[in-house]
């Protein structure tokens, strides 16, 4: 449980059957974490996912996040609760960037994260392996 100061914030119990139609009705995605070794070592599923669905992401500048956000730009990294703030101020009135970085978001999931991307290479390692 966190909390955050942020008007039109809702909060909801995560639920499985809900979870698309949910991301889907996002403005911004976050994906905050705290800058420590275990959060160094997760992946970022929760922005690929945001990213996935063409939502913009305000994510920590930590781990693989920065890589996950990527070049063009898929959201927007910050590194205190100040540039928090700021990052989801700054999407809040630009609809316009919260347009832009969806759509740079969806493409690299696209191009970096599908399973169009990935089938043939994990096939090939798995014939490989055997």
């Amino acid at each position: 449980d966190f909390d955050l100061k942020i008007d039109r914030l809702v909060k909801r119990p995560w639920s499985r059957q809900r979870e698309l139609s949910d991301i889907a009705s996002f403005d911004i995605g976050i994906a905050p974490l705290i800058d420590g070794a275990w959060e160094r070592g997760k992946c970022g599923l929760k922005a690929i996912q945001y990213m996935g669905m063409g939502v913009p992401v305000v994510a920590s500048d930590c781990g693989a996040l920065p890589s996950i956000l990527g070049e063009p730009a898929s959201g927007l990294l910050y590194r205190d609760d100040g540039e928090f703030y700021d990052c989801l101020d700054r999407l809040a009135e630009d609809v316009s960037l919260r347009k832009h970085l969806g759509e740079n978001g969806r493409d690299r999931v696209a191009k970096e994260y599908s399973i169009h991307r990935w089938a043939d290479i994990v096939a090939d390692t798995l014939r490989a392996a055997s």
